[in-house]
Formats: structure tokens, sequence, C-alpha cells
């Protein structure tokens, strides 16, 4: 969402500070997933990277899992973690997130790659062109939110709403900030991507037993709701 409106490119809107702004690029870092179950138990989501484009639709698959009944919270990082962070990217297969794509979600081996790119423009007239690329092992962040995953057809699905808007909480844009690095509004909008930016929306029934799965998030781009999607393959 933009606050109350749906998110779409070119799309004017403002954040808290009524500075206005539009967004013609946004990729994040979603990884390490870990869900959390039955009680708080937490299974992590085996090599779980995902490149957030707005524009796509994309599916993950979780994998297999026994004895979950009831899904809680869902676990993930913003970014990459430092212990892959500075690998080299053409090591990675082809079409694989953390693999070399265009444009670049990588600043070179020794910061690593770009956990947040979000790009537009912002002003009065909208004319003002603004860039945050954030990154920095130090801004690696993991959040946790409460959720339960509601049973439709053999699907499960965990409703997450992301309020762009929040993206840019606080942070001074009407001038057009580049802020490429670990410092700065770059790092400021990692913060609110970490505090603000998703929350649980439709936390109703809980979850039956299910073993594999697909991830599925949806629609691309955002609208009203973003959404997870598990999809049961028993």
């Amino acid at each position: 969402n933009f606050g109350e409106s749906s998110f779409e490119y070119d799309q004017a809107s403002e954040n808290n500070l009524s500075a206005g702004f539009d967004v013609q690029r946004l990729q994040d870092y979603i990884s390490e997933l870990v869900l959390i179950h039955d009680g708080g138990i937490e299974t992590s989501v085996e090599d779980s990277w995902v490149l957030v484009n707005a524009d796509e639709v994309f599916t993950f698959k979780l994998g297999i899992f026994d004895g979950i009944t009831n899904i809680e919270g869902l676990k993930y990082g913003i970014g990459v973690s430092p212990d892959v962070n500075h690998e080299d990217p053409t090591t990675w297969a082809f079409g694989h997130p953390l693999a070399p794509v265009n444009p670049s979600m990588h600043w070179g081996w020794a910061a690593g790659y770009r956990f947040l790119a979000m790009e537009g423009f912002c002003g009065d007239d909208l004319k003002v062109g603004y860039q945050l690329h954030g990154l920095g092992d130090q801004n690696y962040f993991v959040n946790t939110i409460e959720v339960q995953g509601v049973e439709e057809n053999g699907d499960v699905i965990i409703n997450i709403d992301a309020d762009i808007n929040k993206a840019l909480e606080d942070i001074s844009i009407s001038q057009g900030p580049i802020s490429h690095g670990d410092t700065g509004p770059a790092k400021a909008a990692l913060e609110n991507f970490r505090d603000y930016v998703f929350s649980a929306s439709q936390i109703t029934s809980s979850t039956s037993d299910f073993d594999v799965v697909d991830f599925n998030v949806f629609p691309n781009p955002v609208h009203n709701q973003l959404s997870i999607e598990l999809t049961d393959k028993a």
C-alpha cells in the first residue's frame, strides 16, 4: 500500500513528513525464513533467499515439513546475512536470487549486496531524483511477525501488508537524497523496513498438517495486501 491507497509505480504519494515522492524501482532481499509454530517451535527454511521485485510474481518452494499443525509467526531477515553477504555472486547458479542481476543488487566483494534499492522522484513536482541503496552487515535486520496461516482449499496463506510510505518514515527526501551505503537515509530506510513497513493482516484460523509447499508472494505489484501463500503438495 501507499498508506490508504494501493501501491503502483509512478504514483504520487507522501511520507509522514508530507514530502511527495513516487517509486520507479523497488527491490529488496528477504532471507533465511523461519516458521514459528506449535507453541513457539522454530523451523528454518533451508536456502531461503528471495529477491523481491515489485513488478514480478514469483514462487519459492519451502520444502518438506512434518508435524506443523499451527503456524504462529514468520521470522525473516531483511537483506543478506553476513555469512553469505561477501560471497562471489558469480558462484551462484543462473536465476538464483544471489546470482548477478540487472540492475545490479551487488556492491562489490567488500560491501556485499544491496539489501534494498529504492529509487524514484520527489519534491513538489516530482522532478528531483532520489536513490536509497541500503547495505552493510550491521544493517542485516531480523524481523518477526506474529501471524496465523489461513487454510483455503488445501493452501495455507499468510497475509501481510506492506506500506511503502513507511519505508520513508521520518526521512527528509524533498531535496532528493542520493544515499548509497550503510549510513544516512539508506540505513534509515532499512530500519523502516524492519520496524514499520510490514505488518500482519487477517489473523484468523490456524493451519493443519502439510508437507511439500510452495511459497508465493502476490500480487505484484502490491495493490491492497501482500500475501504469502503456502501451497499443500500432499
